[in-house]
């Protein structure tokens, strides 16, 4: 949060907020030397989004890749939630066997890059309205959510509209030579 108390040096007490003030949209910078915070020599990294909000990164690592790691660590939550609760639900499934499993998740993860495709399509085309959110405006859906409902709706209509297949399936073509596994 912004309002957390940073020591610098011996005496010097600023909120975190006014550390990273001077950052435009799309800016990070990391404080390359360590800071007092709870009573703990911590680092500290920090970066804007398009919408002028805030994200601070603490760490007890030198903090060079602190923004790049929480964001990668973002994005495999983002793909277990889909997988679980807000998409495949993978664990109603109640599977055991490790090989079905792992055939499962492997499948599951197409499904997942070409629903997030579609979803990113999509939205390219018309942008994703935002809700509000406390103080905060956000996507009402994610890519992956919006091109899940898109799949579901070209695949559950009685007539498939091979237009619209043709178009959803270009968003997960692979080139012969990528490697894929």
């Amino acid at each position: 949060k912004g309002n957390m108390d940073v020591c610098i040096g011996r005496k010097k007490f600023k909120k975190s907020a006014q550390l990273f003030s001077h950052l435009a949209p799309y800016q990070q910078h990391v404080f390359g030397m360590k800071v007092q915070m709870f009573g703990q020599p911590l680092y500290l990294a920090g970066s804007k989004n398009s919408r002028d909000e805030l994200m601070i990164v603490v760490t007890n690592k030198h903090p060079k890749n602190a923004i790049a790691c929480y964001l990668r660590r973002w994005e495999i939550e983002t793909l277990f939630c889909a997988l679980k609760s807000k998409g495949w639900r993978f664990e109603e499934t109640h599977i055991v066997n490790q090989k079905r499993i792992e055939r499962l998740i492997a499948l599951l993860a197409v499904g997942f890059v070409w629903a997030h495709k579609i979803g990113e399509w999509k939205a390219a085309l018309k942008p994703i309205p935002l809700k509000k959110l406390r103080n905060q405006k956000r996507p009402q859906s994610s890519f992956f959510r919006l091109g899940l409902d898109c799949l579901r709706d070209l695949l559950t209509n009685f007539k498939i509209n091979t237009k619209a297949f043709s178009k959803y399936a270009n968003c997960i073509r692979l080139s012969l030579n990528e490697n894929c596994f």
